[in-house]
């Protein structure tokens, strides 16, 4: 390009330039010589040294206003890039803001579906519902919440599972109404078949441990969404009892829960 041909042309004039001044040294130096032998000749020959200096003169300042034009050209071209990087550096940093503020909302966006699925299944757990959808987990810290919450449920879902089969064996004209507990297949069994009372107190006991290891399921799952707090405009689950379970209608306003039990028919003995 231009800097190319400049470059070509400063080398021929210095080309130029060093010949003219070694022509110019030579003629000075006849003009020493002539000039020891006959002063006359050595001031004749002086005109002749003195066009040589001419010559390399011209040279010279060829040179300098070649190195001139150069330097203008590159203090142009140094203005230019600057006004273009000027204006092309608040693009640039426009562009990046917004580029890294698409990326946060995706992520935000992704992070909030998962919290969304937490306070749904945080929701569905204090109305009672034990159903776990399937879903898609992933590898953070919200993922692995959700993750801890949908496996809580499902050892409760299954604690209560047992609880019912106990309620059940000890009154099989009691129905437990749970939703996601229903258990396709299951007969209720007939009054004759009803066990000796030995071996319905020993359901009992069964039944307490079950329920024991139903308040530590819920305890563990009050801890897994205690101190969670979703984003605004999500209202928040009614949690008001033992890891999430909404009060039932029975225990509001100071009342117990008592199982269900018939009186002895004629000489039948009383259920324990």
């Amino acid at each position: 390009g231009a800097a190319t041909a400049g470059e070509a042309a400063g080398q021929r004039l210095q080309g130029l330039a060093r010949s003219a001044f070694t022509l110019y040294l030579r003629d000075v130096h006849d003009v020493l010589e002539l000039a020891a032998v006959d002063r006359s000749m050595g001031a004749n020959a002086m005109s002749k040294a003195e066009r040589s200096f001419d010559v390399v003169e011209r040279h010279l300042g060829a040179l300098a206003a070649l190195e001139q034009s150069l330097s203008e050209r590159a203090a142009n071209d140094a203005r230019a890039d600057f006004r273009a990087a000027a204006v092309l550096m608040p693009s640039l940093i426009a562009l990046s803001v917004l580029l890294a503020l698409g990326i946060t909302m995706a992520v935000r966006a992704a992070m909030l579906k998962d919290v969304r699925a937490i306070g749904a299944a945080a929701s569905g757990l204090a109305q009672g519902d034990l159903r776990v959808p399937p879903r898609h987990y992933g590898r953070d810290e919200i993922a692995e919440t959700s993750r801890a919450l949908d496996a809580s449920i499902r050892n409760l879902n299954r604690t209560l599972r047992t609880i019912r089969d106990g309620a059940r064996a000890l009154d099989p004209g009691a129905a437990v109404g749970t939703p996601g507990l229903a258990t396709p297949g299951v007969a209720t069994p007939d009054v004759a078949t009803v066990k000796p009372a030995g071996f319905q107190r020993q359901r009992v006991r069964d039944t307490a441990a079950t329920a024991g290891a139903l308040q530590r399921q819920a305890s563990e799952l009050q801890r897994s969404v205690a101190g969670f707090k979703l984003d605004e405009g999500s209202p928040a689950p009614d949690l008001r009892c033992v890891g999430g379970l909404e009060e039932p209608p029975a225990l509001k306003g100071g009342g117990r829960l008592r199982l269900a039990s018939r009186k002895p028919k004629g000489g039948e003995g009383a259920y324990s």
